[in-house]
């Protein structure tokens, strides 16, 4: 993009609105799980502490802290949506 505001609103909305809506308690769980497993947002597995234990009965939910995907395969969402980036820019010249 040409021009910066436009940018930095469309990595706002695309890379940190997901993330901030999932983290409060607003959406349906399913819908916060989606929305970390496919916005760029899925980064921040890599941040994540909590795993979830199969015999361990618990709230495993974005909004208490829980990420629905391993680190490096929030890392791999992420780096796919930054070579999509890439491309956007490279075929838009």
């Amino acid at each position: 993009m040409r021009r910066v505001w436009p940018s930095v609103v469309v990595v706002v909305a695309v890379g940190v609105l997901p993330y901030a809506v999932a983290a409060v308690p607003l959406l349906p769980d399913e819908v916060a799980r989606w929305a970390l497993r496919v916005t760029p947002a899925a980064g921040f597995a890599a941040q994540q502490t909590l795993v979830e234990y199969p015999q361990v009965v618990a709230h495993y939910a974005p909004s208490t802290g829980y990420f629905p995907l391993a680190w490096w395969a929030g890392l791999a969402v992420l780096a796919a949506w930054a070579a999509g980036a890439v491309v956007a820019v490279r075929s838009a010249r």
